[in-house]
This record gives structure tokens, C-alpha cells and sequence, in this order.
């Protein structure tokens, strides 16, 4: 039923609902829970400087200023375009970087090269 004015209990608390599924959704993607669906299509990674998940702490605030940079009509998105890495607002400010497959395989093959050379 269509309804009109002010918004209901209920639609506060589905809005409400939303909100927290999509956060929980990237922020477990982020870290390393489960991949998300651009993330496999595109085949790439967000991970920390060195190749590792990031933590849940810095995916929350990366989700959040994701949300921020959406708000502000898509500036922090923008930066991308000029910053040298590639990284916009919510890259930045969670100390995330997007690796594509491809580096994720050389950092792979590269740490086990070091862990088989600690071996020896």
C-alpha cells in the first residue's frame, strides 16, 4: 500500500534493516569474510599496504566514508582520477588499496618464496 507523509515505525525500522545488512555486507567482504560481487567480476582485492585483509575496524570506516563520499555526490569517488595510487576518499581514510588479481597472485608467490627460503 502506497502511503503518504511522514514515514512509518515500520519503514524507520526496514530503512533501518537495510542500512545495517549493506554495511555488514562490505565491511565482512573488506576483511576478508566473503567476496563480494564486483570484487569477483572485476577480479580484484581491497586489501592493506601490505597485501593483507583489512581489519573490521578500518572496513567500518571505509564503508563509512564510502557513505560520506556518496552524500557529497560522488567527490571522494572522484579523487581516483587524479590521485597517483588510485584511491579515493574511502581508500585513504581505512588505508585500503584495490590490488587486481594479478598482484594478488605475485604477493602470493612471493611470500611463499620467503617462507620456503625461512625453511631451509
Amino acid at each position: 500500500m502506497l502511503t503518504t507523509g511522514a514515514p512509518t515505525c515500520t519503514e524507520d525500522v526496514i530503512a533501518g534493516a537495510v542500512f545495517v545488512v549493506t554495511a555488514a555486507y562490505f565491511v565482512a567482504s573488506w576483511s576478508g569474510g566473503v567476496q563480494a560481487i564486483g570484487i569477483r567480476v572485476w577480479r580484484t582485492h581491497v586489501a592493506t599496504a601490505d597485501g593483507c585483509a583489512l581489519p573490521w575496524p578500518q572496513s567500518l570506516l571505509r564503508f563509512a566514508i564510502a557513505l560520506l563520499s556518496s552524500l557529497a555526490l560522488g567527490l571522494g569517488f572522484l579523487l581516483f582520477l587524479v590521485d597517483r595510487e588510485r584511491r579515493g576518499w574511502h581508500d585513504l581514510a581505512g588505508g585500503s588499496h584495490t590490488l587486481r588479481a594479478i598482484w594478488l597472485i605475485l604477493i602470493s608467490s612471493s611470500l611463499r618464496r620467503l617462507q620456503l627460503r625461512r625453511l631451509q
